[in-house]
């Protein structure tokens, strides 16, 4: 069996603030680390909008798991599918992602995606773009957690893009086909089998804060 998580458009606190890979040419005001999480919180979808010039990327959301409780070794593949759009052209603005292991400290200790893209540029009006990548062979340790970030890539021209964030809806978007649904959810999904081998949140009093973080990421 597959582990899907679902991308919700806000949460409660997440218990470590991580730093930011380095696929990301900007790291946009919009971004934020919000619990992704194998069940749905049933937030509401939410877009988030980016201007940007060719040949960017925009990190505009990230998403950490609950941590592993048990090492756990990535073989397979991801899938993912999000909903969005351009403002002016047909052929500017991709879905781009980027996934990585993290210790309990925050930092990115390896890659499973350093970068994929969606099958097609969005389009003027909201449709949702999507993806199948293999991912690097990596092992995560106990304590661990993934980083999932999600963003944009600006192409030929420059334009402003969107992304929207949600888990209210009662299905799922498809990660073979394009949907103009404007209520299915955003979610991404491993092929690999894990979700039993998370621990529960951590009780989180508050914004979590790691200044070495900050510091570290230029968050």
């Amino acid at each position: 069996m597959a582990t899907r998580f679902y991308l919700p458009s806000s949460s409660a606190a997440v218990p470590v603030v991580t730093e930011t890979s380095a696929t990301w040419t900007v790291i946009t005001a919009s971004n934020s680390w919000i619990r992704a999480d194998t069940t749905k919180t049933s937030t509401v979808m939410t877009n988030f909008i980016q201007a940007g010039t060719v040949g960017n990327k925009y990190l505009l959301k990230s998403f950490v798991t609950r941590t592993f409780a048990t090492a756990t070794t990535f073989t397979g593949t991801v899938s993912y599918a999000t909903s969005g759009r351009s403002t002016s052209f047909t052929n500017t603005v991709n879905l781009a992602i980027a996934i990585s292991v993290c210790n309990s400290l925050g930092v990115i200790t390896s890659n499973l995606l350093t970068f994929g893209q969606g099958v097609f540029f969005y389009g003027t009006t909201r449709i949702s773009d999507y993806q199948t990548s293999t991912l690097t062979t990596q092992t995560a340790n106990i304590g661990d957690f993934l980083l999932i970030e999600q963003g944009i890539i600006i192409s030929n021209a420059s334009d402003t893009g969107r992304l929207w964030f949600g888990d209210n809806g009662t299905a799922d978007l498809s990660y073979t086909a394009q949907s103009t649904s404007t209520t299915q959810n955003p979610s991404i999904e491993f092929s690999d089998t894990f979700g039993a081998s998370l621990n529960p949140w951590p009780i989180v009093v508050g914004a979590a804060t790691n200044e070495l973080m900050k510091i570290g990421s230029g968050v």
